[in-house]
């Protein structure tokens, strides 16, 4: 039986382009078996479901728009420095995946992946103007000491396939964001500006430059996909 899952997740305003289920789930299904995304030492970002609006019915496939409730916490023992979002104030939503079970590793448990990559074209000048100073600019950096957080909210569209799933599934979802801007080094996949400026501002923290990959988040249909 083909699988149709679709999962497109937006940060506030930042939108995601939602795409075809059927033209992107074969690939989506090569992907998940790819390594895992990368995330920041002692930097986590948690996450739950605030509420569910369900927008669309087309059976057997129903979409819903989740809203997410998320913190970056600071697991670690030193400050983390995070720009204080890398596109108009927010973080860019780089990748999510819907799947079955948080603990499972094979591909068969992934329902959908996506992935985009920010562009790096304009180049934000008067951003890297900002930062580049001697410790970390206030309004352009947000300072998260150890065992303290940072909440903010993002939003979900998720259309769920009543065909594969049941209706009391308990569904997991994560979402990755990019910390840094590669714009900032003229299109350079190296951040070199970004290294820079971690080694400058060390004695502030550490300046989070890689992308951070979510805790699985709880997705129960029979609590959300009801409403």
């Amino acid at each position: 039986m083909k699988k149709r899952a679709f999962l497109s997740l937006s940060l506030c305003s930042t939108t995601l382009l939602l795409v075809s289920i059927q033209a992107e789930v074969a690939t989506a299904r090569l992907s998940a078996s790819h390594a895992p995304l990368a995330s920041v030492d002692g930097l986590r970002l948690q996450g739950e479901i605030i509420k569910s609006t369900l927008t669309r019915e087309d059976p057997p496939d129903y979409t819903y728009v989740l809203d997410l409730k998320l913190a970056f916490v600071n697991t670690g023992t030193r400050p983390i420095i995070l720009l204080a979002g890398t596109y108009g104030g927010k973080w860019f939503c780089s990748g999510y995946r819907l799947y079955r079970s948080k603990e499972g590793k094979g591909r068969g448990n992934f329902l959908f992946w996506n992935s985009a990559m920010p562009a790096v074209n304009p180049y934000p000048k008067k951003l890297k103007e900002t930062l580049d100073v001697k410790s970390p600019p206030q309004g352009a950096t947000i300072i998260i000491l150890p065992g303290e957080s940072y909440t903010f909210y993002g939003s979900a569209v998720a259309v769920v396939p009543t065909d594969i799933v049941t209706p009391d599934a308990v569904l997991w979802v994560d979402v990755t964001y990019q910390m840094w801007r590669p714009g900032l080094d003229n299109g350079s996949e190296e951040p070199r500006f970004g290294k820079k400026l971690r080694e400058r501002w060390e004695k502030y923290g550490y300046l989070a430059l890689d992308p951070v990959t979510s805790d699985p988040i709880m997705f129960e249909l029979k609590k959300w996909a009801s409403k």
